[in-house]
């Protein structure tokens, strides 16, 4: 589909590859090896709509099976609104009953996918309620000076799950009854929510997407294998006991020692040159 101006717009400024339109909802494009996702609804504020809810869910499973794609950057095409969660009006029209899947095609959300790959999200502007998402869920969350979280789940009789179960996993259970409870009058900035823990940079207003690029491009220069295991040693700690989830990592680092990354690694760094990694097909 045509490229929105707003989408083309970011696109040309942040030198994104084959940038397209998904659904008249999203941005899909790459950049060397990240592959990059642009909520692209700003006239609803980036709302989630089925037809955006399915296009989600379609790339992450393409980028989850590119072995060119090492890491993965959300963002949006406007610095107001990164994501203001369900779209009401459709709601309201159509009612929930059919259109409560997960954000991923599979009916999973980015922590479940069997092939880990690092998510970095860049937020300009607004979340709210399930736009919290695509920013408790990520692994590094880069926000703008200008950004705003808010849930309001409670102010339209819905109770939020994944999204303000990992405000407590994040930023505590203090800052998630907070928000939970007192629904969108309860606003954290960028900065409250980097003192959280919830975001790791705050950068200045318009910057995020690029920030989250440029870390992208450092993330992308490491092994594979490696950060896939470490992200499964590091995440396994939301569900396990600390005992249990040093156990598993222990089991995963021995496994990755018998990789060739692991030999590469060491190599590559007493020669003075850029490691080749092994690219594993998915």
């Amino acid at each position: 589909m045509t490229l929105s101006e707003s989408g083309r717009l970011v696109a040309e400024q942040h030198g994104l590859e084959g940038a397209e339109s998904r659904d008249d909802a999203i941005v899909v494009a790459r950049r060397g090896h990240t592959g990059v996702v642009l909520l692209d609804r700003p006239e609803v504020g980036n709302a989630h709509n089925r037809a955006m809810i399915g296009a989600l869910g379609e790339v992450w499973l393409e980028f989850d099976d590119d072995p060119n794609v090492r890491c993965m950057v959300m963002g949006s095409t406007n610095e107001r609104y990164f994501c203001t969660g369900i779209d009401l009006k459709e709601v309201a029209s159509v009612g929930l009953r059919g259109g409560r899947r997960r954000l991923r095609g599979t009916g999973q959300t980015h922590r479940d996918v069997p092939v880990l790959k690092p998510l970095v999200t860049a937020v300009d502007g607004m979340v709210v309620g399930g736009g919290l998402h695509w920013v408790v869920e990520a692994d590094i969350v880069v926000a703008s000076e200008k950004a705003t979280f808010r849930d309001s789940h409670v102010n339209v009789g819905f109770v939020g799950n994944r999204e303000n179960l990992g405000v407590a996993l994040k930023a505590g259970l203090g800052a998630a009854l907070y928000i939970s409870l007192v629904g969108a009058s309860a606003i954290l900035d960028a900065r409250r929510c980097q003192e959280l823990g919830m975001v790791q940079e705050v950068v200045p207003a318009g910057d995020a997407l690029r920030r989250a690029l440029e870390l992208a491009d450092i993330i992308s220069a490491n092994s594979p294998s490696a950060m896939a295991n470490e992200l499964r040693t590091l995440w396994a700690f939301a569900t396990m006991h600390y005992d249990d989830a040093v156990r598993f990592g222990s089991e995963l680092m021995w496994k990755q020692q018998q990789h060739p990354d692991s030999v590469e690694g060491p190599r590559s760094f007493a020669d003075k040159r850029k490691p080749e990694w092994e690219i594993e097909e998915t």
